[in-house]
């Protein structure tokens, strides 16, 4: 067993229906095991998918049903306790897998791809930006984020970036954590993901300890996965737009010295009351207009 692909579901029973097709149809059953980890879905969605794994019938799959949610993070390191495989692929169940991923990236890497790094692949859907990799937190984004414009600034220059470097293996500080690989003996050798975290910037803690210890992060931008993206966050745009901030603070804290932490956690605080002001306008003329 070569590849464990870890996904954690949280009431999105038709999302991940969907993604474990597309897995079975695109790799090869030989190579993988799938655990899914839920997190306390509600009953109807919980059902729904205890019938989809019955209906696969396959001794490659596990399911594990948990009485609370616990968080992404969590789920995930509960999970790998049941993983097999050398490599984790951890995918979002909101994703759509297109072609033979193991193939495709062991085509740009080579045979001993895995054994070393991190890789990322590509999870959006803007052509003319890219948000499925990044830089960490600076403050030069912060600034610009305020009027949020940061985040834009840095996907234009992954998206720049990767088509210079002809959509290849790129090095990158952080990669979406829809879709990415990782040696299991590395993920369990720096603690996994950190607890601290309940939602958002879990990966990105990650990919910081990774490259403190010296290994790399690669994006593959020319090898898709398609992703909804935030299909939780529609449903409870205030609850995980605070869980965002909050896994934000957390990792700046973490990893900035305490001057800089202070500078961040301003400029931060101004982008969310921005967010609000913004959110609450839009609201109003939703409102009025109806």
């Amino acid at each position: 067993m070569n590849f464990s692909i870890i996904i954690v579901n949280y009431n999105l029973s038709k999302e991940i229906s969907s993604c474990l097709d597309s897995i079975y149809k695109n790799l090869n059953t030989t190579d993988f095991e799938i655990v899914i980890f839920d997190n306390n879905s509600d009953e109807t969605s919980l059902n729904l998918l205890k019938r989809k794994v019955q209906s696969i019938n396959s001794k490659n799959i596990t399911l594990i049903l948990n009485d609370k949610n616990i968080g992404f993070g969590q789920a995930c390191n509960r999970a790998v306790l049941k993983a097999n495989g050398n490599i984790l692929f951890f995918l979002n169940p909101d994703t759509l897998v297109l072609e033979n991923l193991f193939y495709s990236i062991q085509t740009e890497f080579g045979q001993e791809v895995f054994s070393d790094k991190v890789i990322g692949l590509n999870v959006h859907k803007h052509i003319a930006i890219d948000y499925s990799a990044g830089l960490f937190p600076n403050l030069f984004f912060e600034i610009f984020n305020i009027v949020s414009l940061g985040r834009i600034i840095e996907a234009f220059y992954i998206k720049v970036l990767t088509y210079f470097n002809g959509r290849k293996k790129t090095k990158v500080d952080w990669v979406m954590g829809a879709a990415f690989f990782i040696p299991k003996e590395l993920f369990v050798s720096i603690g996994g993901f950190d607890s601290d975290y309940f939602l958002y910037f879990e990966e990105l803690d990650l990919f910081k300890r990774v490259k403190n210890i010296g290994y790399n992060v690669y994006y593959l931008s020319g090898t898709k996965v398609l992703h909804d993206g935030s299909v939780s966050t529609k449903k409870n745009y205030y609850f995980f737009t605070k869980l965002f901030y909050k896994g934000k603070l957390i990792f700046l804290q973490k990893h900035s010295s305490t001057n800089r932490f202070i500078i961040f956690r301003l400029l931060l605080q101004v982008h969310f009351i921005n967010q609000i002001i913004l959110w609450t306008f839009f609201q109003v003329e939703i409102s009025s207009k109806s």
